[in-house]
């Protein structure tokens, strides 16, 4: 029986032992690092002719705040706003009656300095009045004329008159209103100058040049779009949005249009040759936009500057040359240097 228990003891002991050796036996493969799997499409020129739609205002480049320049009673304000008026017509009549009673009193006055220069210049001639009096008396009558000047231009004031034809856009005081000095009453548009305005961005604002054609669909007429052209492009961008003002002007006026109505302006680019890459191989951080090739077996990260994006296509603009193979898919884990491997071609 003690013969038969240590026959099974030492068993049980050698299959403990190759047990363990089985399990403390590293595989072939444990110590090996496998490639990271990319898939990559090559960077190619492609001659590219784009067109960008950005929504605009129509604006007047004739349009102006019609304001009081004296103080008084209106008497007369016989347009409202959607009146045509033509050039010179009366927009505004203010009370004139205190202001013609001055410019009585100063016309008295400076005829009775020029009474007193005439007698003086004789006086002084048969050396009866000295030559400070003939000075005082010709200040006197030069005081007088500026006087009677200045009461002019105050009754001129009293009557506004239109400084160019268009449409009475705004109307804010009615006859028998006292206003003051710089009271606005009224609004003045010229229709004939309207111009579009948009906002673009930097990127496609480095592409628009003064000249540059343009269609443009006004949304309240859903008709077809007109031609117009590029003829300003403001030199300062938003600090915030980083975008710019471009003013365009119509071949041909549309019928009906209004000022603050929006449209759709179609920008259409020149063609060009653009370096073009996939847009998911475009990738971006904290420090930069980058891409990754691959270089002998290894993922290579580069830095670039990206240009405009057509479809599921992105220009690439700086870092990249026509012909270098982009990683497209694979993003996950992979780092500047690491191994790859490319699927087998079919």
């Amino acid at each position: 029986m003690n013969r038969l228990s240590s026959l099974l003891a030492a068993l049980l002991t050698m299959g403990l032992l190759g047990c363990s050796d089985e399990t403390n036996t590293p595989s072939s493969h444990h110590g090996s690092s496998a490639p990271h799997a990319v898939e990559t499409r090559i960077a190619t020129l492609q001659r590219i002719s784009m067109t960008r739609t950005r929504s605009g205002t129509l604006q007047a480049r004739q349009s102006v705040r019609i304001f009081t320049q004296v103080d008084g009673a209106i008497v007369s304000l016989p347009f409202y706003a959607g009146d045509r008026v033509n050039t010179g017509d009366v927009l505004a009549t203010l009370d004139q009656r205190l202001l013609k009673a001055e410019l009585e009193r100063e016309r008295a006055s400076r005829q009775q300095a020029e009474l007193t220069l005439t007698r003086v210049k004789q006086l002084n001639a048969e050396r009866l009045a000295s030559d400070d009096e003939l000075a005082q008396a010709k200040t006197g009558l030069q005081v007088a004329l500026a006087n009677e000047s200045v009461t002019q231009t105050r009754l001129a004031y009293t009557e506004i008159k239109a400084p160019f034809g268009g449409i009475i856009s705004e109307r804010h005081a009615e006859p028998g209103d006292a206003v003051g000095n710089h009271t606005h009453i009224l609004g003045l548009t010229n229709p004939d100058s309207l111009f579009v305005e948009v906002q673009v961005s930097d990127q496609l604002l480095s592409q628009l040049r003064v000249g540059d054609p343009a269609a443009v669909a006004i949304d309240a007429q859903h008709g077809n779009p007109v031609r117009a052209q590029i003829t300003r492009i403001h030199p300062q961008l938003d600090n915030t949005t980083h975008q710019g003002i471009v003013e365009l002007e119509f071949d041909r006026l549309p019928a009906n249009t209004r000022m603050g109505q929006l449209c759709q302006v179609t920008f259409e680019l020149p063609a060009s040759d653009r370096l073009m890459i996939p847009f998911a191989a475009l990738q971006r951080d904290a420090r930069s936009e980058h891409i990754y090739i691959v270089n002998q077996g290894k993922a290579q990260r580069v830095d670039v500057g990206s240009g405009m994006r057509i479809d599921q296509q992105i220009e690439i603009t700086t870092g990249l040359v026509a012909g270098i193979a982009v990683v497209t898919r694979g993003f996950l884990g992979l780092r500047d240097g690491k191994t790859v491997a490319l699927p087998a071609a079919k």
